[in-house]
């Protein structure tokens, strides 16, 4: 299975987890990823995933005071398990979750 050359450019990391979900025909959806939970809406706004961004920032800062931490906590356990499926969506399928 050859990578998309369009993929080229991107880190080894990404390419090898790429392969590993294609090969997997997405039953695989990336593992941990400690740079998307340590970062969260950061990370995603780097790797290009602007919409994901938005909807995380508006998601935390609408909820209420009192609950606030535990949806950031919610939310980059999220990011930390499906940020490379985030990512791998955005750059093969040109789509953003």
């Amino acid at each position: 299975m050859q990578i998309n050359p369009n993929l080229s450019n991107l880190d080894i990391y990404y390419q090898e987890e790429f392969k590993k979900i294609i090969d997997s025909n997405e039953t695989y959806q990336g593992k941990w990823n400690w740079y998307s939970f340590l970062f969260g809406a950061f990370w995603l706004l780097f790797k290009g995933a602007y919409l994901s961004a938005i909807c995380l920032l508006i998601v935390i800062y609408i909820a209420p005071a009192q609950i606030s931490w535990l949806v950031s906590i919610i939310a980059w356990v999220f990011l930390g398990t499906k940020g490379t499926w985030i990512y791998y969506n955005l750059k093969v399928k040109n789509k953003t979750l």
